[in-house]
């Protein structure tokens, strides 16, 4: 019934909505950049499909708060984030870096298993973060973790 109430917000326009769950809206949002800061939540999780778009999607996104992706398989990585997550999910993280403008303060929780990152500059930004977990990641610089006094779990 929620999930209903969220989809008349703007049945039409998914980009409209406050959150995106639904694989086809979220799809059709990222590969058309039609994305807008109306939309705080997106959880992706679908499987067998290649998303083509130019990574500017998030751009418009000012107001998202939670990024989950599970099981997406993108052309190419993220060129922006928001600076506005506060939780960051991303399975197989398309890309060796997170976006050089992605500064976020409030993010609390950072997963990327199974991504090839290079690095995690996050910690020169953010000094709170509350889980940060790279299972089978593979980083190969993390800035000192002693300056980020409030790492609650570092998996």
């Amino acid at each position: 019934m929620g999930k209903e109430i969220v989809r008349q917000e703007s049945p039409d326009q998914p980009g409209k909505r406050s959150r995106l769950w639904c694989p086809e809206d979220i799809i059709q949002v990222l590969e058309e950049n039609e994305g807008t800061d109306r939309i705080q939540i997106i959880i992706l999780e679908c499987q067998n499909y290649v998303i083509e778009w130019d990574g500017m999607a998030f751009k418009q996104m000012s107001n998202l708060k939670t990024l989950i992706v599970r099981d997406g398989n993108f052309t190419i990585g993220p060129k922006h984030l928001p600076n506005s997550l506060r939780v960051l999910e991303w399975w197989e993280y398309p890309s060796p870096s997170l976006p050089s403008d992605f500064h976020p303060k409030k993010l609390v929780t950072l997963q990327l298993p199974r991504s090839c990152l290079m690095s995690l500059d996050l910690f020169m930004y953010n000094k709170k973060f509350g889980s940060l977990g790279t299972t089978a990641a593979v980083v190969a610089y993390l800035p000192e973790v002693t300056s980020s006094s409030h790492v609650i779990s570092l998996q």
